[in-house]
């Protein structure tokens, strides 16, 4: 008899060993179904449905819930529910709003999952709340007996809370511990989907973002453009006849009007100067001149003969240092003329009578280089790398003694970069304080695509 009740322990043993692990066969056979689900789509909403409809019928809830943490606002909020109809979701809503202060204490204590009768405080929300409203959605809610709540916790982060309510004497063991298990994945999907839609809101406001920045782009083209086309015409015929008048082509000037006349002259060589500068750097960003290749020893001395007698006017030794061998290389031959240009054009500004300019062409290591070095009043160290910057002003002040638009040396970069080289100022480069001086170097490609 003994051995028989023995084997018949055993056997028992083994039935219960079988069922549990049945059971643990089947719990995770719901959580990976959960999991695959759940991984089917990246849409809060489309999570939460399927994470309710998933748990409360593996778990026989009557009425499931589903809230979202907020961090910074301390607050719960009712995004999905099955057994509640939508209004009552919203109602829920501003009840836990409601209860903000007292959800906060509990959350910062720790939400614990725990399955209790339903008319108890311990909830996140009071079971009046939903009975009242259950009751005005025409939900019976009277057998309602008991409620599970469950934390949604990912990488360390509350994201939320799942709440069940069933008519039954309670939610078992097992119903609970697999409702825990199930929660894992969940936690982990509203995570990923809220990411998603953090990043889908992100991309959405960058692409209106760029779609306004090619906006404002096509405007200050149109603009650009409307400027050079409209003002260039009467400029030239204001300038043309002023320089007339200046000459005394139309008759002579009374010497009380002559200077009158020469600062309508000068002002309007300014407007067209600053028209063209512009128009320039309109084309240098869409790159719409074609290169051709020159030796650039031609357009040096050239440029430096043509300042010849400015340099001589204010009292300024301008000399060029140039390499015997041609310096063959493919350019835009206008604008390396305007980068030369205003690169001397500024030195001879900058610089008091008595000192001297220095334009040089060399080549080092596949480089055609051109510097231009001055004796003048040189650039503050802290300010050297600014003063590529477009309408940047060393001295800013209206009362300047300088004038300038601020355009000339960062039409000088715009043009080095579109021929794909490098362009660099230092100062001071002399030893004597009341003339630092200063000296922009540019390099240039020899070789370079044409076009």
């Amino acid at each position: 008899m003994r051995l028989f009740a023995d084997h018949v322990a055993a056997t028992l043993q083994h039935l219960r060993l079988i069922s549990s692990l049945e059971a643990e066969r089947n719990r995770l056979r719901t959580v990976n179904e959960l999991s695959r689900i759940l991984s089917e789509t990246l849409r809060l909403q489309e999570v939460a449905a399927r994470a309710l409809h998933q748990i409360g019928t593996a778990i026989g809830a009557n009425v499931s819930l589903l809230y979202l943490w907020d961090a910074r606002s301390e607050t719960l909020s009712a995004v999905a529910a099955e057994g509640l109809a939508p209004s009552a979701l919203l109602e829920l809503s501003a009840a836990l709003v409601s209860r903000k202060t007292e959800i906060a204490r509990r959350v910062a204590q720790g939400i614990e999952s725990y399955s209790a009768p339903s008319d108890t405080d311990q909830g996140c929300l009071h079971w009046e709340h939903l009975e009242s409203i259950a009751t005005r959605e025409g939900i019976n809610a009277s057998g309602i007996a008991c409620t599970l709540e469950l934390p949604l916790e990912a990488h360390g982060e509350l994201v939320g809370m799942l709440s069940f309510l069933t008519s039954d004497e309670g939610f078992s063991t097992p119903d609970t511990e697999l409702a825990m298990a199930l929660s894992v994945p969940v936690a982990l999907a509203i995570q990923n989907a809220q990411f998603y839609e953090r990043a889908a809101k992100q991309a959405e406001m960058m692409a209106e973002a760029l779609q306004r920045q090619e906006e404002l782009d096509h405007m200050k083209d149109e603009l650009i453009q409307n400027i050079s086309h409209e003002l260039r015409t009467p400029l030239e015929l204001v300038l043309g006849y002023a320089e007339m008048l200046w000459s005394g082509e139309l008759g002579s000037v009374p010497p009380e009007q002559q200077a009158a006349v020469g600062v309508i002259a000068r002002r309007s060589r300014m407007l067209s100067r600053l028209v063209e500068d512009i128009a320039l750097l309109w084309h240098l960003e869409r790159r719409t001149a074609q290169k051709e290749v020159v030796d650039l020893r031609e357009i040096v001395t050239i440029t430096v003969a043509d300042f010849q007698a400015r340099a001589v006017e204010h009292g300024l030794a301008l000399s060029a240092r140039m390499p015997k061998e041609v310096v063959m290389i493919p350019v835009v031959p206008l604008q390396i003329r305007r980068l030369l240009d205003n690169l001397i054009g500024n030195s001879l500004k900058f610089t008091l009578p008595g000192g001297s300019l220095d334009v040089s062409l060399q080549v080092i290591d596949g480089w055609a280089e051109m510097a231009v070095a001055d004796t003048g009043i040189g650039v503050p160290t802290e300010k050297l790398q600014r003063i590529f910057e477009r309408f940047y002003q060393v001295n800013g002040s209206p009362r300047r003694k300088y004038g300038g638009t601020g355009l000339g040396l960062a039409l000088v970069k715009a043009i080095v970069e579109m021929h794909g080289g490098s362009i660099h100022a230092e100062s001071p480069i002399t030893d004597d304080p009341a003339r630092p001086g200063t000296r922009i170097a540019i390099r240039l490609p020899l070789s370079g695509a044409l076009g």
